[in-house]
């Protein structure tokens, strides 16, 4: 989807003391597809222009993600708070993240949607709109889903990961899904109502499709929501680290 002036391109990271050094960078040739591989040794400018290629191609992905996180965030929010009522446990739980979240969709629909330099405006990149919205929703509609580790493409072994992966976000892991899971046990007797009510707005703000088993309804069904809801916006968007 990434338009064709940017050139494809891999990165290599060597853990080196507990930080993370970019050691080789791979630049695939747009007609043939070989890989031609750079790192330091090949002098200044070689290796600087491949770090340009590099940091190009990643600025477009991580605008991607950001973008489409920003469209998750204000979907489970908007849909959480047409379903259950303000005063109840979930509904009061929404509202310093509502105001957050609520300025965080208008600053982007500002630079999706506007006429001046923004980053989705063609000013950047030769971007298709049509495209960029269809991947947000496959974005957000993998942020519901996914665990907070495969979120962080931490996979089975994390173990093996060095201790900087994804700036340290796995730490917050298994708080959040303490809080998470105590949350909602008592959100399941207090909303059983409006937790009913709600996998339709999840539906409606396009967070699964349309065969989807997605069920709030229960305690684990439901902790696994606000797990990724807080985890999303609290950790993920506000470092980026996704």
């Amino acid at each position: 989807m990434a338009p064709e002036t940017l050139l494809r391109t891999k990165g290599y990271l060597r853990d080196d003391n507990g930080k993370p050094v970019l050691v080789k960078i791979e630049v695939i040739e747009p007609s043939s597809g070989r890989r031609l591989a750079f790192s330091p040794e090949d002098g200044s400018v070689k290796w600087g222009l491949a770090k340009a290629a590099l940091f190009s191609i990643a600025f477009y992905t991580i605008e991607c993600f950001h973008t489409g996180t920003c469209r998750y965030s204000a979907s489970v929010i908007m849909a959480v708070l047409k379903s259950v009522p303000v005063l109840s446990q979930l509904g009061s739980t929404m509202a310093p993240q509502s105001i957050q979240v609520i300025f965080a969709m208008f600053e982007m629909a500002a630079e999706l949607h506007s006429n001046h330099g923004s980053v989705w405006s063609c000013s950047i990149w030769d971007a298709n709109i049509t495209g960029i919205w269809s991947n947000c929703v496959d974005i957000q509609q993998f942020l519901l889903n996914a665990t907070p580790t495969e979120i962080l493409g931490m996979g089975g072994n994390s173990s093996a990961l060095p201790a900087w992966w994804a700036g340290k976000a796995h730490a917050f892991i298994a708080p959040i899904e303490a809080f998470a899971t105590s949350m909602s046990a008592a959100v399941v007797s207090d909303s059983a109502e409006s937790l009913e009510v709600l996998p339709t707005y999840i539906y409606t703000m396009s967070l699964v499709p349309a065969e989807s088993t997605f069920n709030v309804t229960t305690a684990s069904g439901l902790a696994k929501f606000y797990t990724n809801m807080l985890f999303v916006q609290g950790i993920c968007h506000t470092s980026n680290v996704c």
